[in-house]
């Protein structure tokens, strides 16, 4: 078998041709506002608050009261997976080295939004529109707190969630950003975004704001040599249809020193055109791919032809206007079948759950091997006619561009479902899957 594979539950949690007849041109800008913070530990700490999210409904449904009572069926059967796992994994005897309490749901909001990355030293997490810093003993060292006071003093800061952080292990740093639409339900939308000065995320911060005509939904960022890359899903206004997608990168080197004038290369691409809801960019963990390898922004296709895409990024900070999105590549999967119009049942009531099967869960981790490059990543399918699992994908790289090394769907045949997933593989290839 190809594959070393642990499964675990988590409790808490352009210059090229996007197609054949589309060509993306960059825009090249800056924060609206940038400021250094005091050090954190020395900043008003804003206490977690109930907060109403129920514009969320009109893009991530979150609820179907209306959906069929458990038992019914949940549209047409699924079609044959020919990769579907039905059995568990071999079950290893207890390894866990630390176990603990993490934030759990503060500010009363749905989805839970759960995030977070390790360091050597430190634990960062991030739920709905709060954070916790913990030790690596498990010690929460500080927090809860409003993910807003990290942006205290600036500007058009407003405490709205869909955080995202990530821990730069190459540069020793730490990324935290979340969107802030004070003026809800118009524009302008904003994107804060802050890089540690040092190691210590209780320390001092570098803080950008960068503006968004429209609103900047789900956003996702991903680490990688030149530059901080992240996607969105571009909406008109609050609460209202999907206009485009967004692909960004921020100049990861002005960063880190602190500059204020640091750019932002944007692309976007117009709804529908593509065929597909979200993508994310790459997130490299280990050492870096060499200077000048694009950024990967991949997508799943699940109506139509369905399929795994994959578009290049090369961002240019000596000259931006040089930068480009495309050389776009689309990669056969196995068959899938995706929720739609309701979602997963929950025991003891007909209100079901969305699953959210039409896009990739974060992370699309990059790791670098010798002789080949590599890619894991997952997405929600529909395994029988009310219940969940995951497809998940490990990518691969020779030097000849991506092939789909090796996919499955891990679903037990207990009726459960298993959502809402993330996927990491290490230095040695093993791959670890949380849901």
């Amino acid at each position: 078998m190809k594959l070393n594979f642990l499964i675990f539950v988590s409790l808490l949690q352009v210059g090229m041709a996007v197609g054949q007849d589309q060509v993306l041109k960059p825009t090249v800008d800056q924060a609206v506002y940038f400021d250094v913070s005091p050090p954190l530990r020395d900043m008003v700490k804003s206490l977690p608050q109930k907060a109403d999210r129920t514009w969320k409904d009109g893009i991530v449904k979150n609820y179907f009261f209306n959906a069929p009572e458990q038992g019914a069926k949940n549209g047409p059967e699924p079609v044959a997976d020919p990769g579907l796992q039905v059995f568990d994994g071999a079950r290893l005897s207890d390894t866990t080295i630390l176990n603990f309490e993490g934030v759990g749901n503060v500010n009363g909001l749905n989805p839970p939004d759960t995030d977070g990355d390790a360091g050597p030293d430190y634990y960062f997490q991030t739920i709905n529109a709060s954070y916790a810093i913990f030790n690596k003993a498990g010690v929460k060292i500080f927090g809860p707190f409003s993910n807003s006071s990290v942006w205290n003093g600036m500007p058009n800061n407003s405490n709205d969630g869909d955080a995202v952080v990530l821990y730069d292990e190459i540069a020793d740093r730490w990324l935290f950003s979340q969107f802030s639409f004070p003026n809800y339900p118009n524009g302008p939308y904003f994107q804060m975004i802050a890089v540690s000065q040092t190691p210590d995320p209780t320390g001092a911060w570098y803080r950008w704001q960068f503006e968004f005509a429209v609103f900047n939904d789900y956003p996702k960022f991903g680490i990688w040599p030149d530059g901080y890359y992240m996607t969105c899903n571009h909406i008109n206004q609050v609460g209202g249809p999907f206009s485009g997608n967004g692909a960004y990168a921020f100049d990861r080197d002005a960063m880190l020193a602190g500059d204020p004038g640091a750019q932002r290369i944007s692309f976007t691409l117009p709804y529908g055109a593509p065929g597909f809801l979200t993508m994310l960019p790459s997130d490299c963990d280990g050492p870096f791919p060499p200077m000048g390898t694009p950024n990967y922004f991949a997508y799943i296709k699940t109506i139509g032809t369905q399929h795994f895409g994959i578009y290049e990024f090369h961002a240019d900070w000596i000259n931006p206007a040089n930068a480009t999105f495309g050389n776009k590549i689309t990669l056969p999967v196995n068959s899938f079948s995706t929720f739609s119009g309701t979602g997963i049942a929950q025991k003891g009531t007909p209100g079901r759950l969305d699953p959210i099967s039409d896009r990739l869960m974060n992370r699309l981790q990059y790791r670098k091997f010798n002789g080949y490059s590599a890619m894991v990543v997952n997405h929600t399918v529909k395994t029988t006619s009310n219940v969940a699992g995951i497809r998940w994908y490990e990518l691969r790289n020779t030097g000849s561009g991506w092939s789909v090394y090796q996919q499955s769907t891990y679903a037990p045949s207990d009726n459960l479902s298993r959502w809402m997933a993330s996927m990491a593989m290490d230095s040695a290839g093993s791959i670890a899957l949380g849901f």
